[in-house]
């Protein structure tokens, strides 16, 4: 099977950070693993999104362009996905050539065929600046939930889409006091027209009665309401610019706005990747992550033009109704007179918001953690099992220090850690390194058979979190069944049975192995190692998503220790950092 995983696009005005990696990112990353292990073709795309206001504001307050700011940090998020070890068939940006001409030939084709419509508009102008205001500039009051701290592109707090005209009492954050509107003609995306065509396509949708709550939440709000034209065009100097063929006041001034140009960016980076996997585009891969795997199809045809590929759109909850409306509604209208049709959503499995100590985070008040710090510091495996422990995958959730460095020792360093280092080193010890001879009980047969079958209908789910705590469940039983066996006082007496006892350890440590490698890939790979056991590869219509027993006599490589314990004080000095300025 054809599978298209989608990732948000993070804006380039800063480090990743938690909410990031926890929203869209990691996800992305053990669900595109899982369904790469199982032997299905897996296309994972994704990139920096150059244009969006944040990053203009950002290169705004240091005072350079905003292309040099994005750049500069695209390359750090380059970095911090490898060292988490996220693994893209392509991470790209929207400042490529082949991005820009896919977005202007979509939008001219929408154009044309009427859903995109020009309307007279109003936006806000500053006399103190001498230009019109970014959306971001202007806070106000959110006429639907009354939040006051409501930005003008939209309100953090119930998630709503705005327009800056509707903020009530609306401000700048330039300190104009007296805001003027100014009309002009901007290109709208006429949803209107689209509705019944997307009602349509959810009404007979095979998996829409599987998708999160509150994806159905948000969807069915902007349904029942009715959908509104959007506008499309804006007018600011860095974007990419209305194609010929588009006639409109003031065309020179405008871009295409971010938010239609970022879901695009989904076929745009499947068509980058088809050309560079075929060598229609070469050079540049410093400023990329680019993956191809063994047996996977070449062409972005094959996921994109193909009705059995399934799309999953990973994104935090702010950017469902992108995923489940407008951009559905694009396509619809794309899909028009084609013959062949472009594929629509099969799940947006949106996340839920990442709280830090109880409270939203926040660079401006120091409220935040150092992601590249926190990976350096302690360890992609540590990183990637706390954030799927807490994945707030159904409501928003909370990183704790205390709860971050309780994980680490009483589940990876006692639990899953201490059985392994403990059944390793007695076959050294009283086996010369050498696997004993012995039979695998039904009992832990039938252990390792239920956990691979429950991890799995899990993971298809995209349920990470609930998959992450079945594999764990596993380990919970390994630890009492070696306990149970006390096979440390009776290795001197019966050594055939203390043999077959840790026999059936190691097949619970390579059942552990297999499951544990769309969740950590580190770990797996030195306990790969350890067991002289062939790495997990991926390859189309190759399942590896299975549990073949360690052959007796197998001599061991060199034992370490997986995870290190941490001293508990660290979580109230890291924590103590926070609302603080530190340079990290």
């Amino acid at each position: 099977m054809e599978i298209l995983v989608a990732v948000a696009w993070p804006y380039v005005n800063g480090d990743l950070h938690l909410g990031h990696i926890a929203g869209a990112i990691l996800p992305a990353d053990i669900f595109a693993r899982f369904n790469r292990q199982i032997g299905n073709d897996v296309l994972m795309v994704s990139g920096s999104d150059f244009h969006g206001t944040p990053t203009i504001i950002a290169a705004e307050k240091l005072g350079i362009s905003p292309e040099k700011f994005a750049k500069k940090y695209h390359k750090r998020h380059l970095e911090t996905l490898n060292n988490l070890g996220v693994i893209y068939n392509l991470y790209t940006t929207t400042d490529t050539d082949n991005h820009k001409d896919i977005v202007q030939r979509l939008f001219l084709d929408l154009y044309k065929k009427g859903y995109i419509v020009k309307k007279k508009t109003r936006h806000y102008w500053s006399e103190k600046e001498k230009k019109y205001l970014l959306d971001r500039y202007i806070e106000g009051e959110c006429p639907y939930c009354h939040y006051d701290g409501a930005r003008g592109d939209q309100c953090d707090k119930c998630g709503r889409v705005l327009d800056p005209t509707e903020l009530i009492n609306p401000k700048s954050k330039y300190g104009d006091k007296n805001l003027i509107l100014k009309e002009g003609e901007d290109c709208f995306l006429d949803l209107p027209a689209l509705q019944k065509d997307l009602i349509k396509w959810l009404d007979k949708h095979p998996n829409v009665r599987n998708w999160r709550d509150n994806v159905i939440k948000f969807t069915s709000a902007w349904l029942d309401e009715g959908l509104k034209q959007r506008p499309i065009t804006r007018d600011l100097e860095y974007g990419i610019k209305l194609p010929k063929g588009i006639d409109i006041e003031n065309k020179e001034e405008k871009v295409i706005y971010v938010w239609v140009e970022a879901v695009t960016g989904y076929w745009s980076a499947a068509v980058e990747w088809s050309k560079r996997v075929s060598g229609a585009i070469k050079g540049g891969e410093n400023d990329i992550i680019i993956n191809r795997y063994s047996g996977q199809k070449k062409s972005w045809r094959d996921f994109w033009l193909n009705k059995s590929c399934r799309h999953y759109y990973f994104m935090g909850k702010d950017n469902i109704v992108f995923h489940t409306i407008i951009w559905p509604s694009i396509l619809i209208g794309w899909n028009k007179d084609k013959e062949e049709k472009m594929q629509l959503a099969y799940d947006v499995p949106a996340n839920a918001f990442l709280n830090l100590e109880g409270d939203k985070m926040s660079k401006s008040r120091h409220w935040f953690v150092d992601l590249e710090y926190l990976i350096k510091t302690y360890g992609q495996d540590l990183v990637r099992y706390y954030f799927t422990l807490r994945m707030p995958e159904n409501k928003d959730s909370n990183f704790k220090w205390k709860d971050f460095i309780d994980s680490n020792n009483n589940i990876l360093v006692a639990n899953l850690g201490n059985f392994i280092h403990r059944i390793l080193s007695f076959v050294n010890s009283k086996f010369g390194g050498k696997i004993p001879e012995g039979e695998i009980t039904n009992e832990v047969r039938f252990e390792i058979r239920d956990a691979f079958n429950e991890t799995e209908q899990l993971l298809e789910k995209v349920k990470l979190s609930e998959g992450l705590q079945r594999v764990f469940r596993l380990v919970s039983f390994a630890n009492k069944y070696f306990d149970r066996e006390k096979v440390w006082k009776i290795v001197e007496k019966d050594k055939k049975k203390s043999g077959d006892i840790l026999y059936n350890c190691i097949q619970i440590i390579e059942a552990l192995r297999v499951l544990l490698a769309p969740f950590l890939p580190n770990a797996t790979k030195k306990l790969t190692k350890m067991l002289k056991r062939e790495d997990i590869e991926w390859k189309v219509d190759e399942d590896n998503w299975r549990f073949s027993e360690v052959k007796a006599g197998t001599v061991l490589d060199k034992v370490e220790v997986l995870f290190k314990k941490l001293d508990t004080e660290i979580a109230e000095k890291e924590k103590l950092k926070l609302g603080k300025k530190i340079n990290i």
